[in-house]
């Protein structure tokens, strides 16, 4: 626990939990769209999903050749996007898939999740020291897999249980994409925090020093 107490950590882990479990959520809310709601087979909802995870690895390549002051900003405005992204595809879904635009938001998504994702870790492994490695990364592996646990609980559920009453088309997505939506920016609120330069805690020269006297 004591890789906690790190500045800047809490924060940027909850970011990524976010993240995370926002994702596991609405792939699985998406999948059950396609097949069940839409009739897609598993063998034609799979790839489906490659626009994203192309998203994902493009953005990733990109992130790492970008200026410190950049890398800073994606983890705040990759949460925002991805929930735009999540709404936007619940409500163009809800008759059906809407080709090729729903290509485009999920590359889109894809993007805006390695924004949100890959400088936050970056950010942790930078600020911690290099004993504490083991630690953070034993933190950020479990976080994120109980985040996707968590994820699928909340928004599959919510989803499922829409299903069981009987509703169908935008009343049956837009409260899983919503809900989904409204977490994420939670995850830009802490993005924002982990992010946020740590205040400088050195003692400010006074008396003669300050004028530039000789010691």
């Amino acid at each position: 626990m004591a890789v906690l107490r790190h500045p800047g950590v809490p924060a940027a882990l909850l970011a990524c939990c976010v993240v995370m479990g926002c994702y596991a959520g609405f792939l699985f809310v998406l999948t059950l769209r396609l097949q069940d709601g839409l009739g897609f087979t598993a063998l034609a909802a799979g790839p489906a999903f490659l626009p994203y995870a192309s998203g994902f690895a493009l953005c990733g390549l990109v992130v790492a050749r970008l200026p410190e002051r950049a890398r800073a900003v994606l983890p705040v405005a990759g949460p925002p996007v991805l929930a735009a992204v999540v709404v936007a595809l619940a409500g163009l879904a809800a008759a059906g898939w809407p080709w090729p635009a729903g290509n485009v938001l999920l590359v889109a998504g894809g993007a805006a999740h390695a924004a949100a994702f890959s400088p936050l870790v970056t950010r942790l492994t930078a600020v911690v020291p290099a004993g504490a490695a083991a630690a953070l990364s034993a933190a950020v592996s479990t976080g994120t897999l109980l985040a996707a646990v968590l994820g699928v609980t909340l928004v599959g559920g919510l989803h499922l249980a829409l299903g069981a009453a009987g509703r169908h088309g935008p009343a049956l997505t837009l409260p899983p994409a919503l809900l989904t939506a409204g977490l994420l920016l939670a995850g830009a609120v802490a993005a924002r925090r982990a992010t946020r330069p740590a205040p400088d805690t050195r003692p400010v020269p006074s008396g003669p020093e300050v004028v530039g006297s000789p010691p």
